[in-house]
């Protein structure tokens, strides 16, 4: 079954008609729609930047010094040579011998080092400084942001003059690697380098709070360029953004959309699918699907990154049906569907609890060809496991390892709490034994699990090893851990275990349950224990905790 096919069967998308109320309202999204950029686009972009910089609070002493810099740019065409430039050294020649043995230093290099290795280098840069250009993009490019700086500082100390080409060049290093600090710190000394930030350089220094998740700092970067003289673009507002979308701040990213119609600026895909990603972490999916909607009537055509982001807004609030319409869409939309858009709408089934439509949509991604990765697998598990289908849960995890699909630690989670439900403790020891042989690290809640199961068998010495084994790989017990373990001791007549495992509990600093002080009880009272069970009964009462049924308690005389 083709991809195109999914949308033409009507019987394969199980989704009944909503209702008025169920159906996602749609906001008033026409401001965001472009108009024809003209000539005062400039003019209109420093003022909604201006504007912006108005409404926010105080910016950091870092980002107030970059006001210091007010001298004009030389307009859009510098920019567009500065893009072209650092364009051309990004994909320069990977063989270059410079760059060759610039990428061979390991670490920050010394100054000196540098200074030697670039010897007969730097007369060269002064005379044709492209070629510094292309290094320096190169560096850029192999993410090597420490020996590019200090090139640059070589270059200044060897009286080569350096560019705007240059700097910008050592920015996206910066951005590559998230060094925001850096990138501000450079942008901020390009005054004394007599070197004029332009609207690349800025982008620059916004990527790479984007990429440090500097949301603010990128914000506040937007609102001091018109006092640099410089004219916020289309890339400068989608940087930041990006950067609000990582930072989960969808309100200000919903703002900066709605502000380029104003400054003669055309929202692009970036954009769109950045604001959308913005409202999938701030938890909403009914605005994410209303931006999705409003793209083609404002000339943008939404991507599969855009459609995913949108599936994964309705996936974060367990909105199963809106995943499965707009999943069931994107094939006649000419969209080509996913592993992300497949393991969004199965996550939203299995938090909406459809186990059901989970295993469908994991079977539909053979139909169509689209590859099943870990996630896949742990989702639809998972979904089981809600659902109590436990035989199906592990039924899919045979035929992950059927497919040699690598697994993860939510995948043994998720069958380990499938054997819990199941009472398959044996089970659960093998898993736990094949994740040791995985390299792959317990946690807390795989073993609480494992230990769970071998509660449910009624067999409290392997429980009891796994308890002990949380110690020796310093992983924290908990309250359920214990409760489990003495549930295990509890059902196989462990008395005097139990009450060496409450003192435990409270040596480690924890609070006993009601599952604990239960079974505690019980246990001093197989014991002939009566003063013990006594003070026990008091602590109880002192705590209110009402004690479960069925429990002979003695009477305090």
């Amino acid at each position: 079954m083709s991809a195109a096919g999914l949308r033409a069967d009507p019987q394969f998308w199980s989704r009944p008609a909503a209702s008025a109320a169920q159906q996602p309202r749609q906001q008033p999204l026409g401001r965001f729609c472009p108009v024809a950029q003209g000539s005062r686009q400039a003019p209109r972009a420093r003022l909604a930047a201006g504007r912006l910089r108005q409404q926010l609070p105080e910016e950091p002493a870092f980002v107030r010094l970059l006001g210091l810099s007010s001298s004009p740019s030389s307009g859009s065409r510098q920019a567009a040579r500065t893009r072209l430039a650092v364009s051309r050294g990004h994909h320069g020649t990977p063989g270059d011998p410079t760059l060759v043995k610039l990428m061979g230093l390991r670490g920050r290099p010394a100054e000196q080092d540098l200074q030697v290795l670039l010897r007969g280098e730097l007369g060269t840069w002064g005379r044709d400084p492209r070629l510094a250009t292309r290094v320096l993009g190169g560096l850029a490019r192999e993410r090597r942001a420490d020996v590019a700086e200090q090139v640059l500082n070589c270059m200044r100390a060897g009286l080569v003059e350096v560019n705007v080409f240059h700097c910008t060049s050592v920015l996206n290093a910066y951005g590559r690697d998230g060094q925001w600090q850096s990138a501000l710190s450079l942008l901020s000394r390009m005054p004394e380098m007599h070197v004029a930030p332009n609207e690349v350089t800025c982008n620059a220094a916004i990527s790479a709070c984007e990429k440090g998740c500097q949301w603010e700092v990128a914000v506040h970067l937007l609102g001091c360029m018109p006092a640099m003289g410089l004219s916020p673009d289309a890339i400068s507002f989608s940087a930041v953004i990006s950067a609000c979308e990582k930072g989960s701040r969808w309100q200000v990213a919903l703002s900066l959309l709605g502000q380029l119609p104003a400054a003669r600026l055309a929202p692009d895909t970036i954009a769109y699918s950045s604001a959308i990603s913005a409202c999938e972490k701030g938890g909403q999916w009914q605005l994410a699907i209303a931006l999705l909607g409003s793209m083609p009537r404002c000339g943008v055509a939404p991507d599969v990154i855009s459609w995913n982001a949108a599936v994964s807004a309705c996936e974060k609030d367990g909105q199963w049906r809106p995943a499965l319409s707009l999943l069931g869409r994107m094939p006649a939309e000419k969209v080509a569907l996913d592993t992300v858009t497949f393991n969004a709408a199965i996550s939203a089934c299995e938090k909406g609890s459809q186990a059901s439509q989970a295993l469908k949509l994991l079977r539909t991604m053979v139909m169509v060809r689209v590859a099943r990765d870990a996630f896949s697998y742990c989702a639809a598990m998972t979904a089981c496991e809600k659902a109590e289908k436990w035989p199906v849960a592990l039924e899919v995890l045979g035929e992950m390892v059927d497919e040699g699909i690598a697994k993860d630690l939510f995948t043994y989670s998720a069958a380990i709490s499938a054997c819990e439900a199941r009472g398959q403790w044996f089970l659960a020891l093998e898993y736990l034994g094949a994740m040791a042989m995985d390299t792959i690290e317990a946690s807390t809640v795989t073993l609480c699990a494992t230990i769970a199961a071998c509660e449910q068998g009624a067999h409290w010495q392997p429980a009891l090893e796994v308890l002990d084994k949380m110690s020796k790989v310093s992983i924290h017990k908990d309250v359920v851990a214990y409760s489990s373990t003495i549930g295990s001791c509890k059902e196989g007549g462990q008395w005097r275990r139990i009450s060496e495992l409450l003192h435990g509990l409270r040596g480690a600093g924890l609070q006993p349950d009601i599952a604990v002080y239960t079974a505690a009880m019980v246990a001093r009272l197989r014991r002939a224990r009566r003063a013990q069970a006594l003070s026990l009964l008091a602590e109880i009462r002192a705590r209110c905790i009402p004690l479960l049924s069925g429990i002979d308690l003695p009477t305090v005389a």
